[in-house]
């Protein structure tokens, strides 16, 4: 008994240490990916594309220029491309801008996703951007799926409460992992629910089918 007692103790304290130790890993690595500077990600503001025809051409020149830095010091300083040369993300800015506001003053018959303000799409699926602007696309595309509250988890908090309860409280993480895609998501998803109607079929018939419930006569 004394044998068992000291090997789960000894199990204790090697588990604190090694969830010690995954913690302070975790924590290092999210200080490398959230920046330190106070309204950092005001800085994205400025891709707010439908502001851009209406400036002057030294403000367009000048516009956004500083942010662009901030934002590729923190994002692109392992980018090779960007440590030979730091002035190329402004080069590339500026040559973005002036291509936006060149594309803005066509008619919409010419060009339908600007005059719709479809600008990230129009950027991205470019072929004229997808050369020269590696640096300024990794920020546009950090841009775009940056959320813009944490409304999003915490309606995956609110489904997680909902669909496991105390008398549901022994759902398998993968079925209530596919269940929170459900109540998030709508029920699009007809080839998840094809794929599991054999099993919900399957556990009605043997839990719940009268004819396969023991009969007690007694």
């Amino acid at each position: 008994m004394q044998t068992v007692l000291d090997y789960t103790k000894l199990s204790a304290i090697e588990l604190k240490f090694l969830v010690k130790g995954a913690a302070t890993f975790l924590k290092e690595e999210l200080k490398g990916l959230i920046p330190g500077e106070k309204n950092f990600f005001k800085n994205f503001q400025i891709f707010n594309f439908e502001t851009f025809p209406s400036k002057p051409k030294k403000e367009l020149y000048d516009y956004g220029n500083k942010e662009i830095e901030k934002l590729s010091q923190h994002y692109l300083q392992n980018d090779d491309e960007y440590c030979l040369d730091k002035e190329i993300i402004i080069f590339q800015w500026k040559k973005l801008k002036i291509k936006l506001v060149d594309e803005s003053n066509k008619t919409p018959q010419e060009n339908l996703h600007l005059k719709e303000k479809k600008f990230l799409h129009y950027i991205l699926s470019n072929p004229y951007f997808q050369v020269g602007f590696n640096g300024i696309l990794q920020i546009i595309e950090i841009y775009s799926v940056l959320p813009c509250s944490n409304a999003q988890v915490e309606r995956g908090f609110s489904a997680m409460n909902r669909i496991k309860t105390k008398i549901r409280n022994k759902l398998l993480p993968e079925t209530l992992n596919e269940l929170m895609i459900l109540d998030l998501n709508g029920v699009n998803s007809s080839e998840w629910a094809l794929k599991r109607i054999p099993e919900w079929f399957s556990y009605w018939e043997k839990n719940f089918n009268p004819r396969n419930l023991p009969t007690n006569y007694s």
